[in-house]
């Protein structure tokens, strides 16, 4: 389980380079960026040898994630590493030199981010490292157990990635219908294509109860996402017509009964207002009002006019 922890946490970071820029943020490092930021994801194999070097000779320095971020001239290389223990004697030798070989590649400046998945990593990678040289002792910034923010920024970005490593960090606890509920509705928001995935790692990371109540609510409930949206990935496009607009209905219907039982885990729902979703027959504006309502602190903020 905890190579599978690991493993989610170095393919989200993937996903979302932004992310750490988030993530570091949580670990008091705020780095500002110039819109809009390039994120260079970078060679993670740090292992600095001459071409002369017998191969036997070298020991591999690979990170879990290093990346480039940069706007305009501002450039700022990020190796981010992931802990599900309390570091060895082997990572205080090789993260100092993540650090000096990432800044002689990219010739910038270079940090050291830790994402600790449990608390004895997180108290474990935080202790200063002694590279024995007078004044340069290296610090890891440590962010995940602890430092996960709970919610997304105000634009909703990174909800699903949030989730997930908040489960990975068992700091979301999905014993409970409106946890899972919150849960299922925040992987919705992932891009199409990491939804399957995502969706294999929290049920891989639950105890089998809770797996069986996700997959009931995947399979009524959330329906719409986790059987037929995964479904209609791989179907032929090109049908005819009338088949698509039946589909195009039923499709509004299933994301207007999903948006109402959201809606009514966390607020309290006028007639009005149920009235409105299911007399709205725009699928993707339903899918709107869902994302807003996943993280909007009033049905306000969930209803508000804008373009569509």
């Amino acid at each position: 389980m905890p190579k599978l922890r690991h493993e989610a946490v170095v393919e989200i970071l993937q996903n979302e380079p932004e992310l750490v820029l988030l993530l570091l943020s949580q670990a008091g490092v705020h780095l500002r960026f110039p819109a809009p930021v390039v994120v260079d994801p970078s060679d993670s194999n740090l292992t600095d040898r001459d071409a002369d070097d017998d191969e036997k000779d070298v020991r591999g320095l690979f990170a879990d994630n290093v990346f480039v971020f940069q706007a305009d001239r501002r450039r700022i290389a990020v190796v981010a590493e992931v802990q599900s223990a309390g570091p060895d004697k082997e990572r205080a030798l090789s993260w100092p030199a993540y650090v000096a070989n990432a800044r002689r590649r990219h010739r910038c400046d270079t940090l050291l981010m830790v994402f600790a998945i449990t608390a004895d990593a997180a108290r474990g990678s935080a202790k200063p490292i002694s590279t024995g040289h007078p004044g340069w002792d290296l610090v890891p910034l440590v962010s995940g157990i602890g430092r996960t923010p709970g919610t997304p920024p105000r634009d909703g970005r990174f909800a699903a990635e949030l989730v997930l490593l908040r489960v990975i960090t068992r700091e979301l606890d999905l014993g409970t219908h409106d946890a899972r509920m919150f849960a299922l509705a925040a992987l919705r928001s992932a891009a199409p294509e990491r939804i399957p995935r995502y969706t294999r790692y929290i049920k891989a990371l639950v105890p089998p109860p809770v797996r069986q109540h996700l997959e009931t609510l995947m399979k009524t409930v959330l329906k719409d996402t986790f059987v037929d949206g995964l479904l209609d990935q791989g179907r032929a496009e090109g049908r005819a017509e009338g088949h698509a607009e039946g589909r195009v209905e039923g499709r509004a219907q299933g994301r207007a009964e999903m948006l109402l039982e959201l809606l009514g885990l966390r607020f309290t729902v006028p007639a009005a207002v149920r009235t409105r979703v299911e007399a709205c027959g725009d699928a993707e504006r339903i899918r709107m009002w869902f994302d807003r309502a996943v993280t909007a602190a009033s049905l306000d903020e969930v209803f508000a006019e804008s373009q569509v």
